[in-house]
């Protein structure tokens, strides 16, 4: 059995310090990665959720090629409404629905996320499934 790398009581302590000095783009990336991939549980969604949300627009593109469309078009800005479709097709290849006016996305014992945008939802959506799948590893 694996051990979560964070406890919630690290987690909750580290995002009050990322906040404390205003969400810096890279500490928050590195951190929700690491949470991402070793640490799953209800808190450490709740933290990348959060942190995810104060990702910086200009990084969005290149965490979406790479976490969840795998890199293909490089170059392509999947985050402008002209691509969007792309990243749609994507997320119902994933097994995600959508809904009418956006897209709604859960996961066991979470609430359902809904929102507008598109990529910042994928990003999360691809990482919560992920982390969701490391959880049931470490039963």
């Amino acid at each position: 059995m694996r051990v979560p790398l964070f406890d919630d009581q690290e987690i909750i302590d580290r995002v009050r310090e990322l906040e404390s000095r205003e969400f810096p783009p890279d500490g928050c990336i590195e951190f929700a990665w690491a949470l991402v991939k070793y640490s799953p549980g209800e808190v450490a969604a709740g933290a990348v959720r959060s942190l995810v949300d104060n990702f910086p627009d200009d990084r969005l593109n290149e965490l979406v090629r790479e976490h969840v469309v795998g890199g293909l078009v490089p170059g392509f800005d999947y985050c402008q409404g002209v691509h969007a479709g792309l990243l749609a097709r994507e997320l119902v290849d994933r097994g995600f629905d959508p809904v009418e006016g956006g897209w709604r996305v859960g996961w066991p014992g979470g609430a359902v996320l809904e929102g507008d945008d598109l990529c910042r939802l994928a990003l999360l959506a691809v990482w919560l499934r992920r982390m969701w799948r490391t959880s049931s590893d470490l039963e």
